[in-house]
């Protein structure tokens, strides 16, 4: 469920990330969804790796 919710908010920051018109006309909020991208991708990463790694145990435990 963690990586769900973080990886939402990836999307719709890196999204906002790559608006140009963003850019050119509100720069301190494109620089605070830069800010909030890379403190919720980390996290994000390592919770999918987490999970694909309890999946990946998982399937081991039943061959």
């Amino acid at each position: 469920m963690t990586r769900i919710l973080l990886g939402s908010v990836v999307l719709v920051t890196a999204a906002l990330q790559l608006w140009p018109w963003l850019r050119r006309t509100r720069p301190a909020a494109h620089r605070w969804s830069g800010r909030i991208y890379v403190a919720t991708a980390v996290p994000a990463g390592l919770a999918a790796l987490a999970g694909s790694r309890a999946r990946w145990r998982t399937r081991e435990s039943k061959l």
